[in-house]
């Protein structure tokens, strides 16, 4: 086949799966009409996925029978990276998450430790499972370059500088590994399996968690940077009190308005009470109007340092991710209401704020929403899912 018409056939073949995800149960002709492919290509192209199992006839061997995806034999193994542990598991393409395991990162361990353990995680999970892989991924905070699948920096974890992830763990597994930067993979997954935002195509994603940090959607791409550190908003200055920051800088936001940093202004002020997690803030601010007094001081420095992203994208909405739901929705109108006051009012101060799935489940799910879409444009994948 021309490799222009094998290139046309293989992005048809991405759009036709993508329709199936986002869409849901449809017929030949509709996908054809919806995506404006002709019914012949369509058919061919059925044909395949058909032939692999990726995708299913509600009524076996009738041309018209309603289509969808096989999302509960189709898998892609991922791992979360991070400052204390890895969790693994396999994620299916319906968004089931299963099998997961997690190990911890001592403190006396190097990149290339952590990354040996992983891989054999990776292999037992694709030996054990007996269905049909579609590829690894891994997520971590930090700076990542994921276009080569490399960890150039990750504060909390001072080891791992300009670490070659993919290509260390491609040597223990049979199938290419996707990089990505653990925020950037939540907003995917937000988008991905949630689609909270529907087809949104300017979204803010704030995640509020060991740091403060933002993956942002322009235009239906997401904005990267020259330095892969878009949205990284946690290194802004947001006071000068003095606070020192584990990364070495001083007065941040994240030395004010980050997860840690908001337990410890808690424990400070309420001495008599545990705080530990995003859960014991959320069940003592239930009792105790002091609680959501503590942390509105911290969100409306968040909500000062947001606001210019928010002015200057317009978004349609800001989604919203923390550890804990019951969290979120305790940070929510707290900083509907800052953002309102700093941008005086202004539309944009308007987008919706939604509330995203717990930042780890969220890592998990994006990163593999992100090798199911490359594994959807790519033939050889769909050829060779077999595993065992």
């Amino acid at each position: 086949m021309p490799s222009e018409q094998l290139r046309k056939r293989l992005n048809n073949q991405r759009a036709v799966l993508r329709a199936l995800h986002f869409g849901g149960t449809m017929r030949r002709g509709e996908i054809s009409s919806n995506l404006n492919i002709r019914k012949s290509s369509i058919t061919s192209i059925i044909s395949g996925l058909l032939e692999v199992g990726l995708v299913v006839e509600t009524e076996p061997g009738h041309m018209r029978s309603p289509l969808e995806l096989n999302r509960s034999d189709f898998f892609v193994i991922v791992a979360n990276i991070t400052p204390r542990d890895v969790q693994v598991a396999r994620v299916f393409l319906g968004g089931k998450v299963e099998a997961v395991d997690t190990f911890p990162i001592r403190r006396e361990s190097v990149p290339q430790d952590v990354l040996a353990e992983l891989g054999a995680a990776f292999q037992r999970l694709e030996v054990e499972s007996g269905k049909h892989l579609l590829g690894f991924g891994v997520t971590m905070p930090g700076f990542i370059n994921s276009t080569d699948g490399i960890c150039i920096k990750v504060t909390n974890l001072p080891k791992w500088e300009n670490v070659p992830v993919t290509d260390i763990l491609g040597k223990q597994v049979t199938r290419k590994v996707r990089l990505e930067n653990d925020v950037r993979s939540q907003l995917w997954g937000a988008q991905w399996f949630d689609q909270l935002a529907g087809d949104a195509k300017d979204i803010i994603y704030l995640a509020i968690h060991d740091g403060v940090a933002c993956a942002i959607l322009s235009g239906g791409q997401q904005v990267i940077g020259q330095r892969f550190s878009a949205g990284e908003i946690g290194s802004i200055r947001a006071g000068n009190e003095g606070r020192k920051w584990p990364n070495g800088r001083t007065d941040c936001l994240e030395a004010y308005s980050s997860l840690p940093a908001m337990l410890t202004a808690l424990r400070q002020a309420m001495p008599e009470r545990t705080f530990e997690t995003a859960a014991d803030i959320a069940a003592a601010a239930q009792v105790d109007p002091e609680v959501v007094k503590v942390l509105d001081g911290a969100v409306s420095r968040i909500a000062t340092v947001l606001a210019g992203f928010v002015a200057a994208l317009d978004p349609q909405a800001v989604i919203l991710g923390t550890p804990n739901p019951d969290f979120s929705g305790l940070i929510r109108p707290l900083l509907q209401q800052h953002l309102y006051e700093e941008l005086i009012g202004m539309e944009p101060a308007g987008a919706e704020i939604l509330i995203a799935e717990t930042v780890e489940e969220g890592s998990l799910k994006g990163i593999a929403g992100l090798v199911i879409e490359r594994a959807f444009h790519n033939a050889a994948v769909l050829q060779d899912t077999r595993v065992g």
